[in-house]
């Protein structure tokens, strides 16, 4: 999922040639956008028939509802600047680290926090994780919060109230 600005940015193209390339994928029916919240520029995301005709169908298709849209734009923004700071590393998203892990049978970036009843591990996939060709995984975790936000939560654990 990305907007226009990340496809600029990662791809170094002008806005004019950005908004033709979408539009012609949107077209072409390998690109959707997704516009959620009123007057914010909407986001990109490879529908179903798209996914299959790249042989990524394991990755299933990408859902954003109103609450997460923000998130996964800035998500997009440092994915953009990681794969620029890292161009070596190969940089996954958590749906990508989710299905390497299924195919390895292994943890690759996630974290194991403990087991559910019937044995299965209890895991933390990062929202993006860098993989160095060497095999050292770095897990990106992006936390949206509000400076209020934040100091409410130092106080609930001082036991005091927030203000």
């Amino acid at each position: 999922m990305a907007g226009a600005e990340h496809v600029m940015e990662r791809f170094a193209m002008g806005r004019s040639w950005a908004y033709a390339r979408l539009k012609c994928l949107v077209s072409g029916s390998l690109l959707e956008q997704r516009t959620l919240l009123y007057r914010q520029p909407g986001l990109y995301i490879a529908p179903a028939e798209a996914l299959r005709w790249r042989v990524l169908e394991r990755l299933g298709v990408y859902r954003v509802g109103p609450g997460g849209f923000r998130h996964a734009a800035e998500l997009a923004s440092v994915a953009v600047a990681l794969h620029g700071a890292f161009s070596r590393w190969e940089l996954l998203s958590e749906r990508q680290i989710r299905a390497a892990e299924a195919e390895r049978g292994e943890l690759i970036a996630s974290a194991k926090l403990g087991e559910f009843p019937g044995g299965r591990p209890a895991l933390h996939r990062p929202d993006l994780a860098l993989l160095s060709a060497g095999g050292c995984a770095v897990a990106v975790e992006l936390e949206l919060s509000s400076a209020r936000g934040a100091r409410a939560r130092r106080s609930a654990r001082r036991g005091s109230p927030a203000g």
